[in-house]
Order: structure tokens, then C-alpha cells, then sequence
């Protein structure tokens, strides 16, 4: 695997010719390494995604799994995987070969990864270990199914968390009522109201808009608020609920009397 150095910068780079998926010949240029050594390591990782081979590192064969997911999940799904494989999974796991990573290594992962929860003095709670695992465990299910793995060590470890929530806190009428009385920010009573009318979650608050506000009272709730590289936007939900699935505000017990105005509308 040739691999020269850049006598400008005094970095090392390699440059090669590979068969894309319709057999066509092509050349791949890969520059900035630091020294020969990594600049052939990456030509190696490169040549054994293309043959589809799983003896290279997870982090390598994560780069691959993440470019054919982004085409299938929704932005917020891939942050979310992301986030977990940059902080919980490529630190602890990334520099080993995907097909000889053990059982034994999830289990002492999985160990790692609570002991992380723990140090914080907030553990993690069963539901988000349990999602953790879940990534992991997918992105070896995506190994056997498209790269031959032979097997899922997530599996044979077993699960951490589970999946299941406990048990949720809901305040009462009269908390609210008590608690109604504190807000000195119109625009946060709003939020309270609506969150509390309507059991919607934080996102979906905040994606709303004057429009969702029916002329029969009926607050629609189909779209999510997200922020992601300090921009903001909103998606549909995942199941694409819209008018079927509006809780009507003033008849649950939100007085129109009492009600706050909705910024930008009539009343």
C-alpha cells in the first residue's frame, strides 16, 4: 500500500484506484495523515469496507453503518445514534475489530458504561441503558445481515436496563392550580397550560404554532420541535397524527375566561 508525503505540509497521504458498486474503476485520495503508518492503516480500514469484510475496527465499520442509515431514519433518530455511539460506544470500544469483539467484552462494557452513570452522582436510568444497548446490539445486527458476521455477542451478553419506564410523576389538579398561580410570564403559562391539558410532550409544545389553534377549540398536535447546530425547525411526528389526535383545551377544563391568549392570534 504506497503512501507518500506531502513535502508542503509535511503530512503523509495515499492514493489509490478501487472498483465502485458498478464495477467501475475509480481513485480515492485521502490527505492530513501525520505519519506513514496511519495513512496506510486507513487505506487498509478502506479496502476491507469495500470487500465487505468485518476484520476491521467498530469505529471504521460505525462510519459505515451511520452513511446507510442517514438515508433511512429521520435527522432526530441519527443525532440521537450518534450521540450515543460518540460518547458511549466508539471511547470505550472503537479501536477493537468488530469479529473479535466477545461477549465477555459487552458485558465488561456494559459494566463501563454503568460505572460512567454512577460517576456522574445521577445514574443512568434503566430505560436509557437499555437504549444504549439497543445501538450496539443494532449496529452488530447490521454487521451480520450485510457483512457476514457470524454471530451478535449482544445477544449472547444479554440486555442492561430495560425497557420498560417507571413509574411516571403526574401532578394533581389542585397541584396545578397552586402551582398556576406562581407564573408571572405570560408565555410560560401558556406552555404550562398546554402541557398540562394536554399531556403533550416538551417538543411537541414548542413546535406549536397560532394556526394549531382551531376555530372550534381544538389544539392540533402533529409536529416536533428540535435544534440541532444552533438552527431550528420541526418535523411531523413519527406517526403522522394530526386532527384525529387534537385534545380540545377549553372543554377538558381550561376556561376561556382564564385561558392565556395564543401569541399572534384573535383570542
Amino acid at each position: 500500500m504506497p503512501c507518500y508525503k506531502d513535502e508542503k505540509t509535511g503530512t503523509w497521504y495515499c492514493q489509490f484506484r478501487y472498483a465502485d458498486f458498478t464495477g467501475k474503476r475509480k481513485q480515492k485520495r485521502k490527505r492530513g495523515f501525520k505519519t506513514k503508518r496511519e495513512a496506510q492503516e486507513w487505506e487498509r480500514e478502506f479496502h476491507l469496507q469495500k470487500a465487505k469484510s468485518c476484520d476491521m475496527t467498530l469505529a471504521s465499520f460505525v462510519e459505515l453503518y451511520f452513511d446507510d442509515r442517514e438515508h433511512h431514519v429521520r435527522d432526530t433518530t441519527m443525532d440521537t445514534k450518534r450521540n450515543i455511539f460518540d460518547t458511549k460506544i466508539v471511547p470505550l470500544l472503537g479501536n477493537r475489530k468488530m469479529n473479535e469483539i466477545t461477549a465477555l467484552d459487552i458485558r465488561d462494557w456494559q459494566q463501563r458504561i454503568k460505572e460512567m452513570g454512577e460517576a456522574t452522582g445521577l445514574p443512568y436510568s434503566e430505560t436509557y441503558l437499555y437504549t444504549i444497548h439497543a445501538q450496539l446490539t443494532a449496529l452488530f445486527n447490521y454487521a451480520q445481515t450485510f457483512y457476514g458476521l457470524r454471530f451478535n455477542p449482544c445477544d449472547a451478553a444479554g440486555y442492561m436496563g430495560s425497557s420498560v419506564a417507571g413509574e411516571m410523576l403526574i401532578i394533581t389538579k389542585d397541584q396545578y392550580e397552586l402551582l398556576r398561580k406562581e407564573f408571572r410570564n405570560e408565555a410560560y403559562l401558556l406552555a404550562f397550560d398546554i402541557l398540562f391539558w394536554t399531556g403533550c410532550r416538551e417538543g411537541e409544545m414548542l413546535a406549536l404554532l397560532p394556526k394549531d389553534l382551531t376555530d372550534d377549540d381544538q389544539l392540533r398536535i402533529y409536529k416536533t420541535y428540535h435544534r440541532k447546530r444552533g438552527r431550528t425547525s420541526s418535523a411531523p411526528l413519527r406517526t403522522a397524527r394530526k386532527a384525529e389526535t387534537a385534545m380540545c383545551l377549553f372543554r377538558i377544563g381550561w376556561p376561556k375566561s382564564s385561558a392565556p391568549t395564543v401569541p399572534g392570534s384573535t383570542g
